[in-house]
């Protein structure tokens, strides 16, 4: 019986926790992202850096070509400023969708 609890407890806080994942996972958009307080690395712009370092990760545990697209930044800066010209030209697109774009971007020219 205690098994059975258990299980059903750790469902429950599973299916709760997928409900607010649009929140956690890609929920900024690009309006959000141009609208983002500068400075001292915004929810937004931390939220940026995981995401495009998770990508990097998965690519090269995939052992994806080229190695490491990420290199091709110098510094956080980078992203941001190509973040910043994507979304001011559209709006209304996701910020995980800008982000994909960037990562293909510096996969295309690493090439």
């Amino acid at each position: 019986m205690r098994k059975k609890l258990s299980t059903l407890l750790l469902a429950t806080l599973l299916l709760s926790s997928m409900a607010n994942a649009s929140t956690i996972f890609g929920g900024y958009d690009c309006g959000q992202w141009v609208n983002r307080p500068r400075g001292n690395s915004s929810p937004a712009e931390s939220w940026v850096i995981g995401y495009l370092s998770g990508l990097n990760v998965a690519h090269e545990r995939a052992r994806m070509s080229p190695p490491d697209p990420l290199d091709a930044l110098n510094s956080a800066d980078q992203a941001y400023l190509w973040l910043d010209n994507f979304c001011r030209a559209n709006p209304l697109r996701k910020l995980d969708g800008a982000a994909n774009e960037l990562f293909a971007e510096l996969k295309a020219n690493k090439k």
